[in-house]
């Protein structure tokens, strides 16, 4: 630390002395790092919090979670744990007690048994989403590069005991004379009552929506929501981590441009189209395989025009289109890069090279899809290969339209026929190593568009409801 002295003068009075205790700087730069913002699992990942609970003695361990379960539209959910019967803390009468109570309800056939084996043998955690105090991401290392991924929201668990709530009540309804009994009782000594008729006014729609926000209303609605069965995979199961390499953000090389525009500036983070850069300073084959990853789709014409002068001979121009039919396979004139050569898979380690090899296999589905004449759609894609539908939309925009009602298609050149069809012969072997490898997912795809869709029986007139009736 150094002092400063200043003085400092003061309006009608005498001037003073300030001494400024500077300190120097204690907090290098230890580290900079590339920051990339990853949209795969942006929708869908949640933060659990366990508020009751210090970390170091949790709930359950990942081995004793029993199953899992949410309801989507109200973002609740439930963890079921085993519990340690053979724990000196666990009373098996308790346990058998209280399982019986809870079981009650299902010896009715109304619901099936939430204790099967007649023993408490497990406990329930039970989350409602807590508000983020401010935006929140899970950053993920790899190789000197932050991959960041937002948090959807948190789910913050509490232990429930619903279930003991639900015995208890069922075990005092049961103690009050039932309604036959009542009935008769009131027959023995009917005496005349005085009845109150009310009219009821009609309600405002100010006062229908007021009634459908109240408490009681979002209750009901909470209460009537199914509950859908998630499946729970341990941290070490090859599910978790293929889910975890989804973390990663994976865009072709390039330097992202610096744009004015904050939001064009972060969603440069994720958007995998840049600016073509002819890279003048390499040899042919390096410069075309760099346009293409960065252009992704381009006509031999387009291509050529880059790469050489007005003044090149048709043999440069030929040279070009073979060197691009190395690493491109052609449609309908259109050269899209192969999807082993954009996403360089042999080069990424770990979990990062299980995510990409997954890229490669839905961007190759797609072109397929293109190539029959079929519509593409996200949610025909996501359900062969899982991809989210971000990073659908990151594989489609940069070699597709979309039209509205009709998916998603390629765009259209025009190309001399006789010139398409000695275009097309050049990528003839690797359209049959595509068609081959996509075969399963073509076939679902198809099914899945050639199916019905299931519509509503309509209401039948009313002349002939009348006669019927």
């Amino acid at each position: 630390t150094h002092t400063h002295t200043q003085t400092c003068p003061r309006p009608g009075k005498q001037p003073v002395t300030c001494e400024f205790i500077m300190a120097e700087e204690d907090d290098p730069v230890v580290a900079e790092l590339n920051v990339y913002l990853a949209t795969s699992l942006s929708e869908s990942l949640h933060l659990f919090q366990f508020p009751l609970r210090p970390a170091n003695k949790p709930y359950f361990f990942s081995d004793d979670v029993v199953s899992a379960r949410m309801k989507p539209k109200h973002k609740l959910m439930e963890l079921r744990g085993e519990l340690d019967l053979d724990s000196p803390n666990y009373d098996p009468n308790i346990g058998e007690m209280l399982a019986k109570r809870a079981n009650a309800k299902s010896a009715e056939g109304a619901a099936p048994p939430m204790f099967p084996k007649d023993a408490v043998d497990s406990f329930v955690l039970h989350a409602a989403t807590a508000p983020l105090s401010s935006q929140c991401a899970v950053g993920v290392m790899c190789d000197g590069e932050l991959h960041l991924t937002a948090i959807a929201a948190a789910q913050q668990f509490r232990p429930s005991l619903d279930y003991l709530d639900e015995a208890d009540r069922r075990a005092r309804s049961a103690d009050k004379p039932s309604a036959a009994a009542r009935d008769d009782s009131d027959e023995e000594d009917e005496e005349a009552v005085v009845v109150t008729v009310k009219f009821k006014r009609k309600e405002t729609d100010k006062a229908i929506a007021a009634k459908k926000k109240s408490h009681a209303t979002m209750k009901k609605q909470m209460e009537e929501e199914q509950w859908l069965k998630m499946d729970y995979y341990h941290s070490t199961d090859e599910v978790s981590r293929h889910t975890k390499s989804r973390l990663y953000c994976v865009r072709p090389d390039g330097r992202i441009p610096l744009a004015a525009n904050p939001a064009a500036f972060v969603r440069a983070f994720t958007d995998c189209s840049i600016g073509v850069d002819a890279g003048a300073g390499d040899d042919m084959p390096t410069r075309i395989a760099a346009i293409m990853r960065q252009a992704q789709l381009l006509t031999a014409a387009e291509l050529v025009d880059i790469i050489l002068s007005p003044s090149a001979s048709a043999a440069q121009a030929q040279s070009v289109v073979t060197v691009l039919a190395r690493i491109s396979v052609c449609m309908d004139g259109l050269w899209f890069i192969r999807s082993e050569d954009l996403y360089d898979v042999a080069a990424a380690k770990g979990p990062l090279k299980a995510h990409m090899q997954l890229l490669v296999r839905a961007r190759n589905i797609i072109l397929v899809l293109f190539r029959h004449g079929l519509r593409v759609r996200r949610s025909d894609v996501h359900a062969v290969c899982g991809l989210s539908h971000d990073e659908l939309m990151l594989i489609l925009k940069p070699i597709a339209t979309r039209t509205p009602g009709h998916g998603w298609r390629p765009r259209k050149v025009h190309v001399d026929p006789s010139e398409l069809r000695s275009l097309d012969s050049l990528s003839e072997s690797h359209w049959a190593l595509l068609e081959k490898e996509c075969a399963s997912a073509l076939s679902a795809i198809t099914a899945r568009q050639s199916a019905p869709t299931p519509t509503h029986p309509a209401a039948p007139a009313a002349g002939v409801a009348a006669a019927a009736a």
